[in-house]
């Protein structure tokens, strides 16, 4: 991943819990099985680029983790990631709210992101969650290309 990885985590035996856990320095990424659903899910902790540049990023290292695991002989034929549906989530109660208004507060920046992304796919953008929550937008394409697809289209 090319980043200081300094521990791993197994909360497995959670249910519904956050799975397995690979702690960075920088970033965490947990195999998520949040709702009853396996995903991959991506945390930034520190050392965030520069603002314009945070979506890319964090899209990037992700589906770069999903690639790794996509591609490891033990779980061939066992794991795939559905390039379809992402569950975007910011983790700042100071500077975001989960409602609609926030929505349409960072549409101008999504929107022009996921059409390079799912290179002009419908897209369809639903918040969830209630006020109490974290800012949380599901993501869903029209088109369901592959991991390695939506890498390549972010360079």
């Amino acid at each position: 991943l090319g980043e200081l990885l300094v521990d791993v985590a197994n909360y497995s035996h959670a249910h519904n819990g956050p799975g397995v856990v690979l702690v960075g320095d920088a970033c965490d990424y947990y195999m998520d099985e949040s709702d009853g659903r396996r995903g991959l899910l991506f945390s930034r902790k520190r050392h965030a680029p520069p603002p314009e540049e945070r979506l890319k990023d964090a899209f990037i290292r992700a589906l770069s983790a999903c690639r790794l695991l996509e591609g490891e002989e033990a779980l061939k034929g066992r794991l795939a990631f559905d390039g379809r549906e992402v569950l975007l989530k910011i983790v700042d109660r100071l500077e975001t709210s989960n409602s609609d208004s926030f929505l349409e507060t960072i549409r101008p920046e999504l929107e022009p992101f996921l059409k390079e992304l799912y290179a002009g796919a419908p897209v369809e953008l639903t918040r969830i969650g209630s006020p109490k929550d974290l800012f949380s937008v599901c993501i869903r394409a029209g088109a369901a290309p592959s991991v390695e697809t939506l890498l390549e289209r972010l360079g």
